[in-house]
């Protein structure tokens, strides 16, 4: 090693995946000061370890992620144009949670038990009006917030039924839309002037099979 108190050689991630398949999660977040490393391990298979001298060769196929507009980005000036090129050899274009209700319940019980499993416990069922909300509810936060829920749920729950109060965000937001629903009509707001003053709270929730 090159620093100080370094003691051993320790394989980074390509070493690692030499001959195999390495997955780079969130490569949209890479500093822009180090995507030119990364390209050239990309394009010539080889790279040197800090403090090293000499190159070694991988081979490596690479499997990279992001939730950012690699296009507009490199507009921005923010990721470089020939590593989206490299990138970009086959893309595989994955719909936001919001544009697919009909996988969320699925993916929701995978996280359920999952975590039932860590917690040693047993995988708990699905009260119906949960089900519902989690076929309307558009999660901004994609997939990681679904999860993020579950987990949390898991650790609320004090029974065998997982409910809506086991998700309190998605409780409130859902609760919130409703009251101010009742309060537009009571007020007797037309349909335009009740969805611009509801377009922050819709954008939340969907009818199911819609995005």
């Amino acid at each position: 090693g090159s620093f100080t108190g370094a003691n051993e050689n320790k394989d980074g991630l390509f070493r690692s995946a030499d001959g195999g398949t390495l997955f780079l999660d969130e490569v949209g977040e890479i500093p822009l000061e180090l995507q030119g490393k990364l390209l050239r391990v990309l394009q010539a298979q080889q790279f040197e370890r800090v403090g090293e001298n000499r190159t070694r060769a991988v081979d490596v196929r690479v499997i990279a992620a992001t939730n950012r507009d690699l296009q507009r980005e490199q507009a921005a000036g923010r990721f470089r144009e020939d590593l989206r090129y490299r990138l970009e050899v086959f893309v595989v274009p994955i719909p936001p949670l919001r544009d697919r209700d009909e996988d969320v319940l699925g993916l929701a019980s995978g996280f359920v038990l999952d975590r039932a499993r860590t917690l040693g416990r047993d995988t708990p069922n699905f009260d119906p009006e949960l089900i519902t909300a989690l076929r309307q509810y558009r999660f901004p936060g994609n997939v990681r917030q679904l999860q993020n829920m579950v987990e949390q749920a898991m650790l609320l729950l004090d029974g065998d039924t997982l409910t809506l109060h086991e998700f309190p965000v998605m409780e409130r937001d859902l609760r919130e839309l409703e009251a101010r629903f009742e309060v537009l009509v009571v007020d007797g707001d037309d349909g335009a002037e009740a969805a611009q003053r509801l377009a922050p709270l819709l954008a939340l929730v969907a009818e199911p099979g819609q995005a």
